[in-house]
């Protein structure tokens, strides 16, 4: 693993990854939708790109423990929290160095946004899908009140946070350029939840990393996520773009 000159989860990989833990099923909605309409099948290859703490290659253990993992990532801090679990490459997403046609999906959950060049990413996910592969992933759209918490309060609160966020139809027309086909790209809210308004709080400082104190949070959140009692939970509406492509 070689890391890259600024690394800007250094001070926070590690409590990124717990947050997932302490609230596993905060995020499951978000996670569950790239997998939607997509039957896994047993003893195949898939990539988690960007992949973080592993969350996504989680879920597809939890679906099927046959398939062989690997996670990329370009915050070697990130990283050293998967190669335990998963094979694990430190190393940017427009340059994997894995042989052409060798996975049968790849999977990125809010994956891009800390890479400039989506075109550059997706030409590297149809390198390395065999024929009948899927790409899957999802992304904050530019513009959007996750745009905003991200570029905004997240960036003043940690090391920084500069985004670059996607736009409707970008998914689309870079998949159809790199040949894939039965594209579909639509955004969809789903929902972050956990039990009550203290919790969710202590999940957000927790994900984020945030160096703020869980007062503050507490008085600028509103502002930003509108959070709010959802039946017996407590939490916010969260939207991505979400797309998929299958690989001729």
């Amino acid at each position: 693993m070689k890391a890259s000159p600024f690394d800007p989860f250094e001070k926070r990989a590690a409590s990124y990854g717990a947050a997932n833990k302490l609230y596993p099923l905060a995020r499951r909605a978000e996670r569950a939708q790239i997998f939607e309409g997509i039957t896994l099948r047993p003893d195949t290859r898939a990539i988690d790109l960007q992949s973080a703490s592993g969350y996504v290659g989680e879920g597809i253990v939890e679906q099927d423990p046959s398939i062989e993992i690997t996670c990329i990532e370009p915050s070697l801090s990130l990283a050293r929290e998967t190669k335990a679990t998963f094979p694990t490459i430190c190393g940017r997403l427009d340059r994997i160095p894995l042989p052409d046609r060798s996975f049968d999906y790849i999977f990125g959950l809010a994956a891009f946004h800390h890479s400039e060049s989506l075109d550059g990413i997706m030409r590297e996910c149809a390198r390395l899908l065999k024929a009948g592969g899927i790409f899957s992933g999802a992304e904050v759209m530019a513009g959007t009140r996750e745009d905003r918490w991200l570029n905004d309060f997240v960036d003043r609160h940690t090391d920084g946070h500069d985004g670059h966020f996607v736009h409707r139809g970008d998914f689309q027309s870079k998949l159809k350029k790199h040949g894939f086909t039965q594209i579909h790209e639509a955004p969809k809210q789903t929902q972050w939840l956990t039990a009550n308004r203290d919790e969710f709080l202590i999940f957000c400082k927790t994900l984020f990393g945030l160096n703020c104190s869980l007062e503050h949070l507490d008085s600028q959140i509103d502002d930003y996520l509108a959070p709010e009692q959802f039946g017996k939970r407590y939490g916010i509406q969260w939207e991505l773009l979400y797309a998929r492509g299958l690989r001729e």
